[in-house]
């Protein structure tokens, strides 16, 4: 999931403080996924990722532990120029839930124009951030469903796993952070990749590998 996150930089949990001071969340999805209504993080991709552009994700609505979150990206790759648009639903449970996505784009390859729209929809809840996390956690995320696009419909059944490292101190435009590093093994159908990402308490993910977060509103 893309990167979804008040900057509250003096509140950044040290490496002493305990899981239980940062499972006082705001709210059912936790500190970690850090949802507030009418809340924004803007991203950018990292110059040397080979991807320019950035994104936005805002908290559209939430209200009664579910909502929706809005994520608007442009981005260009060698000759691919595009602008896409992505609504989730989701809960909060015991974490950050994925219910379902919408997402349209419209874009450039070498001169031509392309666009499309597709839904996905999960048939298992996929708990991406839990409430409570701690160096050394590590929990596995099942994403089954399908997507649709074009009148055809795709099938999905792939697994996250991520695991928990020692905090570090991070700076990025948005601010300073103490974060942890969480290692994404992520399997599907025998396809194995790794990416990481860092995230803050009370901030949400503030890096990953080939972007980095500018501002929170």
């Amino acid at each position: 999931m893309f990167a979804l996150f008040s900057l509250g930089l003096s509140c950044a949990p040290t490496p002493e403080d305990s899981a239980a001071e940062a499972a006082s969340p705001p709210n059912g999805c936790g500190p970690w996924a850090a949802i507030q209504a009418d809340r924004r993080w803007d991203y950018a991709f990292d110059a040397d990722n080979n991807v320019t552009g950035d994104w936005a994700t805002t908290v559209l609505h939430f209200r009664d532990g579910t909502g929706t979150l809005e994520t608007a990206s442009n981005s260009k790759a060698g000759a691919i120029t595009e602008d896409a648009t992505t609504r989730t639903t989701f809960s909060c449970d015991d974490g950050l839930v994925l219910t379902s996505s919408e997402r349209q784009w419209a874009g450039i390859n070498a001169g031509t124009s392309y666009n499309g729209a597709s839904t996905t929809t999960y048939t298992e809840p996929a708990r991406t951030w839990p409430k409570d996390v701690s160096a050394g956690d590590t929990w596995t995320v099942h994403y089954v469903g399908s997507t649709e696009s074009n009148e055809v419909r795709t099938p999905f059944d792939y697994t996250d796993t991520y695991t928990v490292n020692s905090p570090s101190q991070v700076s990025v435009d948005a601010g300073d952070f103490r974060a942890f590093r969480v290692t994404i093994s992520s399997d599907a159908g025998g396809v194995e990749t790794t990416r990481n990402e860092w995230i803050a308490s009370g901030t949400g993910v503030v890096q990953g590998d080939g972007y980095t977060l500018i501002a929170v509103r």
